[in-house]
């Protein structure tokens, strides 16, 4: 129910922020026309800042069109994805927060590197792993996160790892139990990694958790192979 609204929500958001964004880029396209006729030090200016708001529009654009990904999440065919594409969807809608708390993040996962998952539900995961990091490193003084890919013979592994305070092993058990949270009571529902087992699951994955007390903490995200492009998409179950 809670990612139902989160559709919703994105729904109506895109359709709201759509529509000046479209004003605003016919706006910036009149206005570089006329800098034409303009004198040659007023119309590179103007060029100037049309450049600098064209970025601001794009960088716009992108957020809302990352947030359709939660509105419409009726494609569920487990098909190759591109985990670099997917993992800086998820990390621009967070983009704020990383800056905002002072982590370093690394983002070590080549461009083109195919899995066979779900792009809606890897980006919701990874939302969730990354903001779970950025909970548990509140108050480190270099706080932390990296991205990257190791890989199986079996499967694609997109890893997820901090530089926390770890996570005790008689936590370790129950962590992907509905419902269970070590956060304080209104912090949080402990549904997020349950919902993210699920989704790998769903994907024909797994997630796996290391950790050491004191010093790091990794969730690993194990993906099968991409299937050749020539395959058809397999459909996931219910």
């Amino acid at each position: 129910e809670k990612l139902a609204s989160i559709g919703r929500l994105s729904a109506g958001i895109v359709h709201e922020i759509n529509n000046p964004l479209n004003y605003v880029k016919s706006a910036i396209f009149l206005l570089k026309k006329k800098s034409k006729n303009a004198p040659p030090e007023l119309g590179e200016s103007i060029t100037r800042i049309c450049g600098d708001i064209g970025e601001g529009v794009d960088r716009v654009s992108a957020i809302v069109s990352d947030l359709r990904t939660f509105a419409h999440p009726e494609n569920r065919g487990a098909r190759p994805i591109d985990l670099h594409l997917t993992a800086e969807k998820a990390l621009r809608l967070l983009a704020k927060e990383i800056n905002d708390r002072g982590v370093h993040l690394s983002l070590d996962i080549p461009p083109g590197q195919l899995a066979l998952g779900d792009e809606n539900y890897t980006i919701q995961i990874l939302i969730n792993l990354v903001q779970n990091s950025l909970d548990a490193l509140e108050g480190h003084s270099s706080p932390a996160i990296r991205l990257y890919i190791d890989a199986t013979e079996k499967n694609v592994i997109l890893a997820v790892a901090d530089n926390g305070p770890g996570i005790p092993e008689d936590v370790q058990a129950s962590i992907f139990d509905p419902f269970f949270t070590t956060k304080e009571v209104g912090q949080g529902m402990g549904l997020g990694l349950s919902i993210c087992h699920r989704m790998m699951t769903q994907m024909q994955g797994d997630i796996q958790i290391r950790t050491r007390l004191g010093e790091f903490t990794e969730f690993r995200l194990l993906f099968p192979h991409a299937a050749a492009p020539d395959s058809q998409p397999a459909s996931l179950p219910a």
